[in-house]
């Protein structure tokens, strides 16, 4: 297991902590984001991203993203 299979602690911490809020409040928004934003002063922006692949066409991905195939091609991360 190398360094980069270990989440950081303060991901870790802002998913259990947005769990918690989201199940406590039913607030399943962005809220939660915006109120860690203000609260620790750090600048946040709201981008939209669109992706313009199709996640079903897996020679295209694999051609796209190599690395990311080679190490997750045949047992992706399930959420």
């Amino acid at each position: 297991m190398s360094e980069y299979d270990v989440p950081n602690i303060e991901e870790l911490s802002l998913y259990v902590g947005y769990t918690v809020y989201a199940e406590k409040t039913g607030d399943e928004n962005d809220t939660y984001f915006t109120l860690y934003h203000v609260l620790s002063n750090e600048k946040f922006d709201d981008i939209d991203i669109e992706f313009d692949w199709n996640e079903d066409d897996e020679e295209g991905l694999k051609k796209m993203f190599p690395k990311l195939w080679e190490m997750y091609g045949v047992k992706p991360i399930e959420w």
